[in-house]
């Protein structure tokens, strides 16, 4: 029409029209699933999720790559490497596949760079499975309450104490032996001595774990830490001791006074 001198009108001005009358529009795509819900596995091997930790061991950090049944929450298959690129989470998942043959799970990550990668989405791809990846800070699941999300929360948080007390109070991580399996039997008998303090102060009242009186800088409403649990063993072991020695005199409080504040001072 613009060679023919009949009208003459700019792309934008086509473009609107053409759109206000229905003529044209964006791609109808696949409509989107994000915010409706996740739906449970209901068979092993259905969702597996996998995902990466790091381990110091000697000082050096190894990465630490999991695949663990969504439904059964069996570890399909674990594996330390020095480094874990989009090319070692493929061999990761295919020794999964291999232990299992015939199962194409849907494979269920978070967005690392391993996962968001093109190699590992043609991957999955050939090999016939699913991939989705989750939503940060995003409840997956739409008839969770608000107190069931608080009270996972909650949890979460207790897990990253455990983990803190088994770390900066017990030690764990920072025994010079040789090898990997070694560096593991460390972390278990860690975490062995952890839950033995925890399960002897289990009945033990918070002003006897929680005697912060010398200590006038620290918050006496508090809760009750590991250290203090572990003060509190002490400190009733070493009390015992001192005074099954003790002899039967009149000064017998008075030493027993002493040996406390020794103790307080020592524990």
């Amino acid at each position: 029409m613009l060679d023919r001198d009949v009208a003459a009108a700019s792309p934008t001005s086509v473009y609107r029209v053409l759109k206000a009358a229905g003529r044209i529009g964006r791609f109808a795509g696949k409509p989107s699933q994000k915010g409706q819900g996740f739906h449970q596995p209901t068979r092993p091997h259905q969702h597996w999720h996998i995902d990466i930790s790091y381990l110091n061991i000697l000082g050096t950090f190894y990465s630490l790559c999991s695949l663990i049944d969504g439904y059964s929450r069996y570890i399909v298959h674990w594996e330390i490497r020095e480094t874990m690129k989009e090319r070692e989470t493929e061999v990761i998942v295919q020794r999964g596949r291999e232990k299992f043959p015939g199962e194409n799970p849907r494979i269920i990550s978070d967005n690392g760079p391993q996962f968001v990668a093109k190699d590992f989405k043609e991957f999955i791809r050939i090999c016939g499975m699913t991939h989705v990846r989750t939503s940060p800070y995003f409840c997956t699941d739409t008839s969770a309450e608000v107190r069931d999300v608080l009270e996972a929360v909650a949890a979460r948080w207790a897990i990253e104490e455990h983990f803190h007390d088994v770390k900066e109070v017990r030690g764990a991580g920072q025994q010079q032996v040789r090898n990997v399996w070694s560096n593991i039997g460390c972390w278990h008998l860690n975490q062995w001595l952890y839950t033995l303090v925890e399960l002897c102060c289990w009945d033990v009242s918070k002003p006897e774990l929680t005697d912060r009186q010398a200590r006038s800088w620290d918050n006496p409403d508090r809760r009750p830490s590991h250290a203090d649990r572990r003060r509190w063993i002490s400190r009733t072991m070493l009390q015992k001791q001192f005074l099954a020695v003790l002899p039967d005199t009149p000064d017998r409080h008075k030493f027993r006074n002493l040996i406390d504040s020794l103790l307080s001072l020592c524990v």
